[in-house]
């Protein structure tokens, strides 16, 4: 256990404190689960765990409570009394009181940390599988290797030439390396032919625009900047400013 939070102390020892379950006060209040009174601490095992920290502070009561949320314990509010302490029923309510307050609130804070970092990995993981899709078409076409690379590398130097705001950077990074991704769907027997198209070819060949959008429209993070209506069922790209 380590110290999250303190105030009052004397000395920046209590701070590095860590205390394995078993000892110390908090590991009492952790494992009864319930608020604990202490008195002439220093002289009680539990205190003698903890004197190196305590020897300067002149502490002699002592107070407890688990944080508890949802079932889960989230640390332990604590009270250290330089002279004896004996709270009465209203303020022993006030203290466990303020400590549930205390653990939902570390609780949503945790909450919110964990979905932020879950978002984050779900973006890296979309981009990481656009990355990988752009490479996929790399590697089939040989011939133009590394090409999808380059126009993205060039698309986002243009783009912040343009002054165009970061915040708008990561679509466009997204656009550039998908923006050949159609030719998924054009055949071998097309792509890969070393003679001229004929004009059938050619017709097919100027499809994988087409091909692209069936195969991204159904995506719902790369549409964040399209818009579609009843009465025109294709997808515009439109400026931020410009949406209600």
């Amino acid at each position: 256990m380590e110290y999250a939070a303190t105030r009052g102390f004397q000395s920046p020892a209590i701070q590095r404190a860590h205390l394995k379950l078993g000892e110390g006060y908090a590991s009492r209040v952790v494992t009864e689960r319930h608020t604990s009174h202490i008195t002439d601490i220093l002289r009680t095992e539990a205190g003698r765990a903890q004197s190196l920290h305590m020897a300067s502070e002149g502490f002699v009561d002592y107070y407890g409570t688990p944080l508890i949320a949802k079932g889960e314990i989230k640390g332990v509010l604590e009270i250290y009394h330089r002279s004896p302490l004996n709270l009465n029923a209203e303020q022993l309510e006030f203290f466990e009181a303020l400590a549930g307050q205390s653990a939902i609130a570390i609780d949503n804070a945790e909450l919110f940390n964990n979905l932020r970092n879950t978002h984050m990995d779900l973006i890296m993981a979309y981009d990481a599988t656009i990355e990988g899709w752009s490479r996929a078409m790399d590697l089939r076409d040989k011939e133009t290797e590394g090409h999808t690379q380059r126009v993205t590398t060039m698309t986002l130097n243009l783009a912040r030439a343009m002054g165009i705001r970061e915040a708008d950077i990561v679509p466009i990074q997204r656009g550039g390396l998908l923006h050949d991704i159609g030719k998924l769907g054009v055949p071998d027997g097309i792509l890969l032919k070393s003679d001229n198209l004929t004009d059938a070819e050619w017709e097919i060949m100027r499809q994988h625009p087409t091909f692209a959008f069936n195969m991204l429209a159904p995506i719902s993070y790369l549409r964040r900047y399209c818009w579609q209506t009843r009465e025109d069922p294709e997808w515009h790209t439109v400026d931020e400013g410009m949406m209600g």
